[in-house]
């Protein structure tokens, strides 16, 4: 069985660029989504590289539940055109949020369309992929540990991104303790809360919601804080996880480490290929935000 290496960093932790970093070289990459309550398996094979796209062949699998274990894939070539970051809502440039759809004609499925075409008959389908991928949230059933095949789910995974539910970790010790654990952080503390503040109205640990960070930051600083707080309790819970596993890891520092040297995998990426930093320039409030993060910083 080739080396898994799981990446236990939480929100803001450089997982974009990791996913990406795989994918071009052709390794398997596995989600663990808690939130959309779903797993997700990719397979890439990457004909043609560029800087900002890739001809490549990608195959997917969701494992999800629904009255059972199920799994829908689907493999198809593509383009695939990498974009700079773009904000939803953010504290350097907010907007309003749309819940809505925009840019897309097509019609949304009915409820009938999908009690309809998420019946078994239909798995594989695109259809069905297309509903599990938009849906699976509402319609599917809780991932638990009765159901889950892990030799399936974890057979030639080289990448474990998004952290699993800690039965994973207890039922699949021995795995874990002999895979390659990376737990990331940025050495440029600064660059981290700043971005981190970035995010401010969309990121979970959300002790805050629908808040303008600067007014709130001029009305009562301290909410800022105790927000900013909950990402180191965060990383500070995950290595008590793993030392109460006796989980082996290696700290990896996001702005000097080398990627090849940690993962060996030869075709690199651009250290900034999925920062932010594009989208705050010329911006008049980035200063103001940097402000606030050395404020943080030096507290």
């Amino acid at each position: 069985m080739n080396t898994m290496y799981v990446y236990w960093g939480g929100v803001e932790s450089g997982k974009a660029h990791l996913k990406h970093y795989a994918m071009l070289n052709n390794k398997t990459n596995l989600l663990w989504d808690l939130i959309g309550n779903y797993i997700k398996k990719i397979y890439t094979t990457t004909h043609h590289y560029e800087s900002n796209w890739r001809d490549e062949t990608i195959h997917r699998i969701i494992y999800h539940n629904i009255n059972g274990l199920r799994k829908c894939e689907k493999k198809e070539n593509r383009i695939y055109q990498f974009q700079n970051y773009s904000h939803k809502s953010s504290a350097i440039d907010p907007k309003t949020i749309s819940h809505g759809i925009r840019g897309n004609k097509r019609k949304g499925y009915s409820v009938d369309d999908i009690k309809k075409y998420t019946q078994l008959e239909y798995v594989n389908t695109n259809i069905y992929f297309d509903i599990i991928s938009k849906h699976i949230n509402q319609i599917g059933q809780d991932m638990n540990r009765d159901i889950l095949d892990y030799d399936d789910i974890f057979n030639d995974v080289d990448l474990l991104t998004f952290i699993p539910p800690e039965y994973v970790i207890q039922d699949n010790i021995n795995l874990f303790q002999s895979s390659v654990n990376i737990v990331p952080y940025k050495s440029n503390k600064i660059d981290s809360i700043v971005s981190r503040l970035d995010g401010f109205a969309d990121y979970q640990p959300h002790l805050e919601y629908n808040i303008d960070l600067l007014e709130l930051y001029n009305t009562d600083k301290n909410r800022v804080w105790c927000w900013l707080d909950e990402f180191n309790k965060q990383e500070d819970d995950v290595i008590e996880l793993l030392k109460k596993y006796k989980i082996p890891y290696l700290m990896f520092d996001l702005d000097t480490d080398s990627y090849k040297n940690v993962f060996g995998w030869s075709i690199e990426l651009p250290r900034n290929y999925t920062h932010r930093k594009s989208s705050w320039q010329n911006n008049e409030r980035y200063a103001m935000i940097q402000d606030i993060a050395t404020e943080y910083v030096q507290k």
